[in-house]
């Protein structure tokens, strides 16, 4: 019943995603990004003012609710940048007949991606006790916010420019943009498993104890991430690595390699490690592996077509970000100690926020560019916005 009421939902998620990619092209974020808050507020809202009502299936009219406001919020911008929509429907044109060329091997790509995430860990969980598939499911939220906020961000925010010099075959640019990409993407996914390593229960308990998710659900969720978050590093670079194929016109390749690291990592994996004593772990820290294979299987293609990518200079960054995080893990759990008397929230924020200050300054220490740049633009922003202030 709740499948039927947000059904609507596939053509109005399809519609957003489709004035993304428009306004993605023309380096306007702002819409996009205002449209997933809202879609978020209108679950929340509705969630809240029809409880009462129809109970569970008010978040179902949210969900409806929160997707018509995405597609509203990017039409007028849509249009301001041009659009002028016609009902013409042309099979012939080659433009259609090259996106659809495209398509298919793109669209599998991302489903063995979704299939890796959220059925295998079903799958293989539902051989579990019970609340295992809660655990993994809720274990996988966590994983997606960092790859959320980070990896998806950053390889949308990069790929118009990749498009852009891979059209003009400006290969010395493609590369350079390329290298700051996954460099980026390590800056920000491992200082994120150090703190889903450490403080995996301290954030699960802040997020989800209460009621009926008990203290025994959050120790199962945090087991489960710490091995989902092995794995970050390999899904936030693998977004980057494949939008590097996306510009190039090849959907096949990251098709190819996802299907591999599936097939020949994921599911043996699973199988094999689920019978040790890392029981449901193993099936997280099977998806994490398999998530790192196909990100170095897909760098390896891509590097054979680009012959011009500095690996040296990923690898020379790799190693600085992961000094900067041994240090930051090292103050972490000592303060994770020190914080344990104080309530939750406090645990979490202060150790967070002390953390992360320690990372950024061994970073800067250490000389990692993308942090450098990091804080030089918050710099920028600060300051031109208190000068505009200033002169309002």
């Amino acid at each position: 019943e709740m499948t039927r009421i947000i059904f609507p939902m596939v053509l109005l998620t399809s519609l957003s995603a489709l004035c993304n990619g428009v306004l993605h092209s023309y380096n306007h974020f702002y819409a996009p990004a205002a449209a997933w808050n809202l879609h978020n507020i209108g679950i929340i809202t509705l969630g809240i003012l029809l409880y009462k009502k129809f109970d569970i299936f008010s978040l179902c009219f949210g969900v409806l609710a929160g997707a018509l406001s995405m597609v509203l919020v990017q039409i007028p911008v849509i249009y301001w940048k041009g659009f002028l929509y016609s009902r013409v429907i042309d099979l012939k044109h080659p433009g259609v007949k090259k996106i659809l060329r495209l398509f298919l091997p793109a669209m599998l790509g991302l489903s063995i991606t979704q299939i890796n995430l959220m059925l295998v860990p079903v799958f293989f969980g539902s051989y579990f006790g019970e609340g295992v598939v809660t655990a993994l499911h809720y274990a996988i939220r966590l994983l997606l916010l960092p790859l959320g906020m980070f990896g998806n961000a950053l390889s949308m925010a990069i790929f118009p420019a990749l498009s852009r010099h891979a059209g003009a075959d400006k290969r010395t640019e493609f590369r350079a943009t390329f290298v700051r990409g996954i460099n980026a993407t390590f800056v920000f996914s491992l200082p994120s498993t150090v703190l889903f390593v450490i403080l995996g229960l301290p954030i699960t308990r802040l997020l989800f104890e209460g009621n009926k998710f008990t203290a025994a659900d959050c120790e199962a969720t945090a087991f489960a991430l710490i091995f989902f978050s092995v794995g970050l590093v390999g899904h936030t670079a693998l977004q980057v690595i494949a939008r590097g194929f996306y510009a190039l016109q090849d959907t096949t390749a990251p098709f190819k390699t996802g299907l591999f690291s599936v097939l020949l990592v994921s599911l043996p994996g699973c199988i094999l490690l689920t019978h040790t004593s890392l029981r449901y772990g193993g099936i997280a820290l099977a998806i994490s592996l398999s998530a790192i294979v196909n990100a170095v299987l897909l760098y390896i293609l891509i590097a054979r077509r680009i012959p011009e990518l500095r690996t040296d200079q990923i690898l020379s960054c790799f190693q600085r970000v992961a000094s900067a995080s041994l240090g930051m893990a090292i103050v972490c759990y000592y303060l994770k100690e020190y914080l344990a008397v104080y309530p939750i929230v406090i645990q979490v924020l202060v150790n967070m926020t002390i953390s992360g200050g320690v990372f950024i300054v061994l970073a800067t220490i250490f000389k990692v560019e993308e942090v450098q740049t990091l804080l030089r633009s918050i710099r920028s922003f600060i300051f031109r916005k208190g000068g505009a202030m200033k002169n309002g």
